[in-house]
């Protein structure tokens, strides 16, 4: 017997090493890193949706891969190495932007259907078409990389020949309802993911319908299974939750603090995430969290700040009767039988407001505080030759402006303010010690009531409020002289009211002059039958 034959074998696993891992795994993976520096891998497959995958996320799909093309195992700790050595790999990798579900890419809008083909549809000024990598050439280059999430469902292929009528008969809305527009604006705008969008806020008494109707909406584009849980528990965690959904909900929140408030501010504008590298003590990854969602309450929590109802959109809904109430289950079949058409005619729409979008930066419209959003919503009223009183912007701008108003007209410290104001001809300026003696008298009794105590916190009161207490008809200027600080408050025109009709709203007084409008009942059943628009 030769010595080659007394030599015991070694067994496969033990000659395949970590090096052999990575070579392995570089052979069926592009390394790449995100902007907020996360590294993540996608498919060196063409013909491969074009996913990010997180590193740590191969080691049993590398071990899966091995033993079916190699028929070999590898250990625990050999993997590990190898994916260390990748992530020190990823380090001279190319930086590319990672999207969820919908990416702003030059003039065109991509957005991933979510399902296993890695089809996307890419929405031009022209039109939109779904693409599926299966069945073009090396396409790699002309799309974005997307990621998913446990959290995220598959979109239904959009269908050609869909009107915006197929979702708003199944909202129970008509045409001419306020409502109607401002849910579809926000529907088309959702996609824009790389300017700020407000939050849809659905609210409504039990029976209303306000979280069927909100879900609907969101399934449009990002569909969900059941609203998440209202905020305000742990910010980490809601913040969590958030990042894993394009569109993420809450739904039935009941009391908003300050700090919650704050928290929906900054998701809505951009927020900053901080989080430690792996494999790393010291080294922080920062990435910026920035989202639309959808909300649902029976009020509207009085612990939102000016700030926060500027970036809401808002649905007031009234109980359903109960002959016009349907069964969610009928609901929801008309809804999947109509999906693709709906959303093929949001992407009609959204296509139309890439075509006009640089005609409405250049009209010269006075802009609300969500200055992009409303120049989405004035491309679309050209697109849908809508009325510029009248159409998608107006709407918006008209609801931010009553909200506001709404707000401010109920708090007895815009009351105070605007009795001394009157009572001064509608102009009085001021010290903040003085003006805080003066409005004491109309100090409301509850305990729990907001009020300031001191000359500073009404200073910072008026400054947080500037924006609702204008809304009601009240201009606040602070201004520093030799001679210490003085406020001006001076009574302003709105489109909505005057100085003495806000006084005698928050007196709990409708004015002769005032009309008041009443919301048109929501009929489910206004819907027509589902097979008669599908032709049978």
């Amino acid at each position: 017997m030769s010595d080659a034959e007394k030599k015991p074998q070694t067994p496969a696993e033990d000659r395949f090493g970590a090096a052999d891992v990575v070579r392995f795994a570089l052979e069926k993976y592009t390394l790449g890193r995100s902007t907020d520096g996360s590294v993540f891998v996608t498919s060196t497959n063409p013909k491969d949706p074009r996913i990010a995958r997180e590193v740590r996320g191969l080691r049993s799909e590398i071990s899966r891969a091995l033993w079916r093309e190699r028929g070999l195992t590898v250990g625990r700790d050999t993997v590990g190495t190898a994916m260390e050595t990748l992530y020190g790999l990823a380090e001279d990798a190319p930086v590319s932007k990672v999207y969820l579900r919908s990416a702003k890419l030059g003039p065109s809008i991509h957005v991933d259907l979510g399902d296993t083909s890695g089809r996307f549809v890419e929405v031009s000024p022209y039109g939109w078409t779904v693409r599926d990598p299966r069945e073009e050439d090396d396409v790699t280059a002309s799309r974005p990389i997307f990621r998913r999430t446990a959290a995220g469902n598959a979109l239904p292929a959009p269908e050609e020949g869909g009107t915006r009528d197929d979702l708003r008969e199944l909202l129970g809305l008509a045409e001419d309802d306020p409502r109607w527009k401002l849910a579809w604006g926000w529907l088309v705008a959702s996609l824009f993911e790389d300017v700020p969008r407000p939050i849809l806020w659905t609210l409504g008494p039990q029976g209303s319908g306000k979280s069927t109707r909100a879900r609907m909406i969101l399934n449009v584009v990002d569909p969900v299974d059941a609203l998440g849980r209202e905020p305000g528990r742990n910010e980490r965690d809601d913040t969590t939750a958030a990042s894993g959904r394009f569109l993420p909900s809450w739904d039935n929140i009941g009391n908003v603090s300050a700090a919650t408030s704050d928290w929906l501010c900054r998701i809505v504008t951009g927020v900053e995430i901080g989080r430690r590298a792996l494999y790393t003590d010291d080294d922080l990854r920062v990435s910026t969290l920035r989202r639309s969602g959808v909300a649902t309450s029976i009020v509207l929590p009085f612990g939102l700040g000016p700030d926060a109802l500027e970036r809401l959109v808002l649905l007031e809904l009234e109980r359903v009767s109960e002959e016009d109430r349907r069964a969610e289950s009928e609901l929801w079949a008309r809804f999947e039988r109509l999906h693709g058409r709906i959303l093929g005619a949001l992407l009609d729409d959204v296509a139309g407001v890439l075509a006009h979008l640089h005609e409405a930066r250049h009209a010269g419209h006075k802009l609300p505080r969500m200055a992009d959003y409303a120049l989405i919503l004035h491309a679309l009223d050209i697109h849908a030759d809508e009325d510029d009183l009248d159409g998608y912007a107006a709407v918006y701008t008209r609801s931010v402006r009553g909200v506001l108003a709404d707000r401010a007209t109920s708090d007895p410290l815009t009351a105070a303010l605007l009795k001394q104001v009157k009572s001064h001809g509608g102009e009085w300026t001021v010290g903040a010690e003085i003006l805080l003696r003066a409005i004491e008298v109309d100090r409301p009794d509850d305990p729990r009531a907001a009020w300031p105590t001191s000359a500073s916190s009404l200073s910072a009161a008026l400054m947080k409020s500037h924006e609702t207490l204008r809304a009601a008809g009240l201009e606040v200027e602070r201004k520093r002289t030799k001679k210490g600080s003085s406020i001006t408050l001076r009574a302003v025109e709105t489109e909505d009211n005057d100085l003495d009709d806000a006084e005698d709203e928050v007196a709990g007084e409708t004015p002769e002059n005032v009309v008041t409008f009443a919301p048109r009942p929501l009929k489910i059943d206004a819907a027509p039958d589902v097979d008669e628009i599908l032709g049978g």
